[in-house]
């Protein structure tokens, strides 16, 4: 199988690669060129389409492009990087994958399409939230969607995983390893193990899968639970807590959308057809990321 992957030189675009060793793979980068084993590196600049000469017509597109959310603290001119980043990429890979006639395209998306939602259970059929990252993903998932083959679009939960950029942000510094809670920690997490990513795209291969997919655990936690099978984990005791107002001082207003939003995202659609995760609770995928 030939695959384009576009974000393959950032941190689960390493794994989705490694996964696939017997496949042609042609990585699309912004600044790497040349071929390593089985896979080519291609030179690209959005929307720019000049990298299409460098490539043979894949059998699967997969696009992971887009500038990452916890780099820094936001300002105006960083979320417009953030949405043109991934709108720009999801506009040239899919206008390429209809005109080459490519089958198959996963394109990334994030839990986040649903907003701060406390409680509520969060099925691949609920409604989009309406904060920036919400209206973010919305946006790239349209993109994604003018795509005339067989779409998946995944939505990613809080990666965890050795190294995993996100969790190091949210865990930044040994101490924050040592908190109870974060905000009032009764906010939800979802999450999924960096190991389970290129699995659930194979699954969604082999079960000919369509449209949204929350890719996430099936066991989502609060927020004070997560913050427990960390400190445990590092062999770290509980002693303090980050109030709302100090996360927002260090953070700005990431700390909404990084540490304090509230997303209770379950895999209906993956359960549905059977999909067995390689990490189902947290205690386990931190041990296997320490």
């Amino acid at each position: 199988m030939k695959i384009l992957i576009s974000g393959g030189t950032g941190y689960i675009g390493r794994h989705i690669i490694n996964s696939f060793k017997n496949d042609e793979i042609y990585v699309l980068s912004r600044s790497k060129e040349g071929s390593e084993g089985n896979v080519k590196y291609v030179r690209w600049n959005p929307p720019n389409r000049d990298w299409e000469r460098g490539i043979e017509r894949p059998d699967l597109i997969i696009n992971l492009a887009g500038k990452s959310i916890g780099e820094g603290r936001w300002n105006e001119r960083m979320k417009e990087e953030l949405v043109v980043s991934r709108l720009n990429s999801t506009k040239s890979l899919v206008d390429y994958g209809n005109s080459a006639g490519v089958p198959m395209m996963v394109s990334a998306s994030a839990v986040g399409y649903y907003g701060n939602r406390g409680d509520e259970f969060l099925t691949e059929e609920s409604k989009p939230g309406n904060d920036f990252l919400a209206n973010l993903a919305v946006k790239w998932e349209e993109e994604a969607s003018k795509f005339k083959g067989n779409l998946v679009i995944l939505r990613f939960g809080v990666v965890v995983g050795k190294e995993a950029p996100l969790l190091q942000n949210i865990l930044k510094g040994v101490k924050l390893r040592s908190a109870k809670k974060l905000g009032t920690g009764r906010q939800w997490y979802s999450w999924i193990h960096v190991d389970d990513i290129p699995n659930i795209i194979k699954f969604s291969i082999d079960n000919k899968l369509e449209g949204p997919i929350n890719a996430s655990s099936p066991n989502p936690l609060r927020n004070e639970d997560f913050m427990k099978v960390i400190s445990l984990a590092y062999g770290k005791k509980q002693y303090f807590s980050l109030p709302t107002p100090i996360l927002k001082m260090v953070l700005g207003e990431l700390a909404d959308y990084l540490v304090l939003s509230s997303q209770r995202a379950v895999p209906e659609k993956l359960k549905a057809k059977g999909y067995k995760f390689k990490f189902e609770k947290l205690e386990e995928a931190i041990q296997a990321s320490l």
